[in-house]
């Protein structure tokens, strides 16, 4: 900043000072951490596209350090004896991704405090490339609730069969 936005400010200076401060403070995750999550979330997805029922259940009852690295089984079990997955959760697995012939793959994520939204794409895999129209493929929307890197819950929000990824639209307000 150079001196003359400096001067132009300074008349601005007394309305600031007085400007009541923020109670609480907010912050945004940091790359690495949203970095650590989308990981997470993208392996817990590839256990449940190559149908590894185990790996997928472990995923939500592990807990995982601010490091990334998982805590122990048995001071999991000390810390939370009782912690299981949702019903809602397990249910998602069988309802969801149990066709072999289509593929999948994550088309964007948003990570929020409460946990990450997945948009995923799901389509049917085609022998014929020089085939001029192959069936739509199939968006599906997630939330996958975490509480820091540990997955808590998830969420089907939505589906929509289209070929345009951007069909779920996010919005704030009216």
């Amino acid at each position: 900043m150079d001196r003359r936005h400096l001067l132009a400010l300074a008349p601005l200076l007394p309305f600031l000072v007085s400007a009541p401060a923020e109670a609480c403070s907010y912050g945004l995750l940091s790359t690495a951490m949203s970095a650590r999550r989308r990981k997470i979330v993208t392996t817990l997805f590839q256990h449940w596209w190559n149908r590894d029922r185990a790996a997928f259940l472990k995923d939500f009852s592990d807990i995982v350090r601010s490091d990334g690295t998982t805590t122990p089984a048995k001071e999991q079990k000390a810390l939370y004896p009782s912690r299981t997955v949702s019903a809602s959760t397990i249910s998602l697995f069988d309802r969801f991704f149990a066709d072999d012939g289509k593929m999948q793959r994550v088309l964007w994520t948003l990570d929020t405090p409460a946990g990450m939204i997945v948009a995923c794409n799901e389509a049917a895999k085609i022998d014929d490339p020089t085939a001029s129209c192959s069936p739509e493929p199939v968006l599906h929307l997630f939330m996958v609730e975490m509480s820091g890197l540990t997955l808590q819950a998830m969420t089907h929000m939505a589906t929509a069969a289209t070929p345009q990824s951007e069909v779920f639209h996010i919005s704030n307000g009216d």
